[in-house]
């Protein structure tokens, strides 16, 4: 089983709650936790490492959106706060085909606008409020 985390508006808003469950699931070899969150891996790495979550302890693998997009040649820009983006319609479908690529079984994210780009059930949506 493969179990994805968003990082902003989830593990950094609940981090006790999450490091807790994100721990308890390393005993069990068959499920990998995923990091995929917005930001390149590299900034990604750096915002987990300072919010406390530990490689191969709290999670298994970082997947970035932003470098899942530039590898498939999608046109990105940045804002002038370092923040990446593109066209919403390919931004908000991104974690769904990234799920899809993936095989990931479960998606905990803030943002509704993931969901709605979820075809069937899989992956199954965990909306964090």
């Amino acid at each position: 089983m493969k179990i994805a985390f968003d990082f902003h508006g989830v593990l950094d808003k609940y981090p006790s709650k999450f490091k807790l469950l994100m721990k308890s699931l390393d005993y069990d070899t068959s499920v990998e936790r995923i990091i995929l969150s917005g930001p390149p891996e590299e900034q990604i790495k750096e915002e987990l490492k300072n919010a406390g979550y530990i490689h191969m302890s709290d999670y298994d693998t970082i997947i970035s959106v932003v470098d899942w997009l530039k590898s498939r040649d999608v046109p990105m820009d940045q804002y002038e706060n370092g923040n990446w983006y593109c066209d919403d319609k390919i931004w908000w479908k991104s974690k769904a085909r990234i799920c899809n690529c993936y095989n990931i079984d479960i998606l905990f994210d803030d943002k509704l606008e993931y969901k709605e780009n979820i075809k069937g059930d899989m992956p199954l949506f965990m909306h964090v409020k």
